[in-house]
C-alpha cells in the first residue's frame, strides 16, 4: 500500500514537473523567436526606425479610445489602433524602441496561435512547427512585414484561419479561438472572404464550440463592415487586368515559397517564365497526388485551405493594381508587396501539410517528405533570415524626436516633424499634442 502510494505521489510530482517543464520550454521558444526577428532588418536596427503607418496613423491619428475604431485606408485595423494608443504611454524617445518590440511580439503570438490550433489537423510535430515558425522567419515577411505594428494584421489574419478550423474543447480553448478569431476579422477587410469557410464549418459540425467562435469571427466582420462602409479609401485607382494574375502569382507567390525571396531575382533572371512553369507543376503535382490518398476532414479542408492560398493573394493583387505587380519577361526583377505573398504561401503550407498528414502512405515515405520539407524551410529561413528593406537606411526615430525637442524649446508654438520610414508617414502636430517641452 505504501509503494502504491508513493507510486501515485511520483506520479503527480513527474506530471507536473512536465507541464511546468513544457511551459517554461515555451516561453523561452516565444522570447527566443521574438528576440530574433528585432535582428533581421540589416543596416539600422529595427527598433531605431518606425515603419510608415504605425507613424502618422496608428500613433499621430489614435489619441483616443474613440479613434480605435477609425478605419483607414477603407477598412478597419484595430489591434493596429490600439498599439498606437498604447504607444502614447511610452516616452516618445522610445516609441521606435515599442512598436519593434510589440511588433515581434504580436508576430510571435499569431505563430503560437498556429502552432495551438493547427495540431488537430496537422498530425507531425516537425510539420506543426514549420507551420508555426514559417509566421516571423519565411524570407518575405522582411521587406514589409518585420517589427512593425501595422503590417501585423496579415499573421493575425492568418492565424485567424486556423483558429476556424480548429475545433476547441473546453471554456478557455473556446474563447482563445474566438479572440484570434475576432481580431482577424477586425485586422483586415481581406478577413472577409473567410465568411463562406465559417458558414461552411458551422454547417458541416453543428456544435457549439464551432458555432461560438464563427460567432466571434462573424461579430467582428459586422463591425468591420460598419467601418468599412464610412472609411474613405486614399489608394489610387486600380489598374488591373485579369490576364497579369496568372504570372504575377506564379512567380512572386509561388516562385517566392519555392526558392525564397532571397533567391527569387536571381532564379528570374536565370531562367525566368520557366520558374512559373515549375511552381506550377509543383503545385498540380502535390495536389493529384495527396488528395485522392485523403479523406474526410483533412482531404476537404486541406484542398480548401490550398485553394483559399490562391484566393487571398489574387483578390487584394487584383484590387489594388495588377500592372503595378505586372513582371516583364527580360527586365530584371523587383520585390514588392510582399505581404501578400507571406499570407499565400503560409495558407498554402497549411494546406498541404492537413493533406500530408491525412494522405494514405508508407511511414519511410511520410518520413521522406517531412525531411525534405524540413530541410528546404532551415535552407530558406536561414539564407532568408537577414537582409536589408527600406527602413535599412532610414532616418532613426530618436534623434528626429530630439531635433522635435529642439526645435519646440525656440519656438513652441509651431508644428514640428518627425521622422518616419518611409516619407510621407511623418509625425506632425504641435508640441503640446506630441508631449514636447
Amino acid at each position: 500500500m505504501t509503494a502504491s502510494v508513493g507510486g501515485a505521489v511520483d506520479q503527480r510530482t513527474t506530471g507536473t514537473a512536465l507541464t511546468v517543464g513544457t511551459w517554461l520550454v515555451g516561453a523561452a521558444v516565444f522570447v527566443a523567436v521574438a528576440v530574433a526577428q528585432l535582428y533581421r532588418q540589416a543596416g539600422v536596427r529595427s527598433w531605431r526606425t518606425v515603419w510608415a503607418e504605425d507613424g502618422s496613423v496608428y500613433f499621430g491619428q489614435t489619441r483616443g479610445v474613440g479613434n480605435l475604431f477609425q478605419g483607414y485606408a477603407g477598412y478597419l485595423q484595430l489591434h493596429p489602433r490600439i498599439l498606437g494608443l498604447i504607444a502614447h504611454h511610452v516616452p516618445l524617445p522610445d516609441v521606435a524602441i515599442y512598436y519593434a518590440v510589440a511588433g515581434a511580439l504580436v508576430t510571435t503570438a499569431a505563430a503560437a496561435a498556429v502552432w495551438a490550433f493547427s495540431g488537430q489537423l496537422v498530425g507531425s510535430k516537425v510539420l506543426r512547427a514549420i507551420l508555426a515558425l514559417n509566421v516571423p522567419f519565411i524570407s518575405a515577411l522582411l521587406l514589409e512585414q518585420t517589427a512593425n505594428g501595422v503590417n501585423t494584421i496579415w499573421a493575425v489574419l492568418f492565424a485567424g484561419w486556423w483558429a476556424l478550423l480548429y475545433r476547441p474543447k473546453g471554456r478557455v480553448a473556446v474563447a482563445l479561438a474566438g479572440f484570434v478569431a475576432f481580431f482577424a476579422a477586425t485586422s483586415n477587410a481581406l478577413s472577409l472572404l473567410y465568411l463562406p469557410m465559417a458558414a461552411f464549418l458551422i454547417w458541416r459540425r453543428r456544435d457549439r464550440p464551432t458555432v461560438v467562435v464563427a460567432g466571434a469571427f462573424v461579430t467582428g466582420c459586422v463591425l468591420q463592415c460598419l467601418v468599412s462602409l464610412s472609411a474613405s479609401d486614399t489608394t489610387p485607382p486600380s489598374q488591373r487586368h485579369l490576364a497579369d494574375l496568372p504570372g504575377i502569382y506564379l512567380v512572386r507567390a509561388l516562385g517566392s515559397g519555392l526558392v525564397g525571396e532571397h533567391w527569387l531575382p536571381d532564379v528570374w533572371s536565370a531562367i525566368g517564365w520557366g520558374l512559373a512553369v515549375i511552381g506550377g507543376v509543383f503545385l498540380v503535382a502535390a495536389l493529384a497526388l495527396l488528395v485522392p490518398r485523403c479523406k474526410g476532414d483533412q482531404q476537404i479542408l486541406g484542398a480548401l485551405t490550398v485553394g483559399y492560398s490562391i484566393l487571398m493573394y489574387v483578390a487584394p493583387v487584383y484590387d489594388r493594381s495588377t500592372v503595378g505587380l505586372r513582371i516583364e519577361s527580360g527586365e530584371p526583377f523587383i520585390a514588392l508587396s510582399t505581404r501578400y505573398t507571406t499570407l499565400s504561401m503560409w495558407l498554402l503550407a497549411s494546406g498541404l501539410f492537413v493533406l500530408v498528414s491525412g494522405a494514405r502512405m508508407k511511414r519511410q515515405t511520410r518520413v521522406v517528405i517531412t525531411s525534405i520539407v524540413a530541410i528546404h524551410f532551415a535552407l530558406l529561413a536561414v539564407v532568408g533570415f537577414r537582409g536589408t528593406n527600406p527602413r535599412s537606411t532610414g532616418t532613426e526615430w530618436k534623434p528626429s524626436v530630439a531635433s522635435a525637442q529642439e526645435a519646440c524649446r525656440t519656438d513652441p508654438t509651431k508644428p514640428v516633424t518627425i521622422d518616419v520610414v518611409p516619407y510621407p508617414f511623418d509625425v506632425v502636430g504641435t508640441c503640446a499634442e506630441l508631449g514636447l517641452p
